[in-house]
């Protein structure tokens, strides 16, 4: 693993000690500020039993943020850390769906959003879709497909997958009385009761 330069400049002593002069802004997926910090020294060091990680695997990491249905429309964000990105089109971004436990799988295409308060390291990303063809209320399971350099990256949810309930509407039929006599007299057989 190699360290950052800017690192680097700011653990070299100057004339016996550390600069203090030197801050660090940290901010969330936003943008915004964090408001509590926590200062170490030197002998506050962090220590773990792991080593750490060198596999590919670990750089990118994709979070399906939030998801939601209105009817037929199902849409959300995801959140994609990527210290390798550059400005390149060999970036994609998909949702699967499915409705039968993935014997059939639909793709739901995601956008990048171009937002200036966010890195080039961390970007935010919308997917929303209409849903045709579902004639009563469906469970489905989904989970994001993050595609860079050749490689994906796949958010699961650890292996069970995002789960979403669709509440297909129910049509509302309104028929005059004139329509409604004409369909009842299209039928070849009427049995009134």
């Amino acid at each position: 693993m190699q360290r950052s330069r800017s690192l680097q400049s700011s653990l070299k002593p100057s004339g016996g000690g550390r600069s203090s002069g030197k801050s660090v802004r940290f901010a969330d997926w936003d943008g915004a500020s964090l408001t509590r910090v926590r200062h170490l020294s030197a002998d506050s060091g962090y220590t773990s039993d792991e080593s750490p990680s060198t596999s590919d695997q670990q750089d990118i990491c994709v979070k399906l943020h939030s998801y939601s249905s209105n009817g037929l429309f199902v849409g959300g964000t995801v959140h994609v850390v990527n210290p390798r990105y550059q400005h390149d089109d060999d970036e994609q971004l998909f949702i699967a769906l499915s409705f039968d436990d993935w014997k059939t799988v639909s793709h739901i295409e995601g956008f990048r959003y171009n937002n200036n308060s966010t890195t080039d390291l961390i970007s935010q990303w919308h997917f929303s879709a209409h849903l045709k063809d579902l004639y009563r209320t469906s469970r489905c399971v989904l989970k994001v497909e993050y595609t860079y350099g050749g490689r994906m990256t796949v958010d699961d949810n650890f292996g069970s997958f995002y789960s979403l309930q669709i509440e297909v509407p129910r049509r509302s039929y309104q028929y005059s009385q004139e329509t409604l006599i004409c369909d009842l007299l299209s039928f070849d057989e009427l049995l009134i009761y």
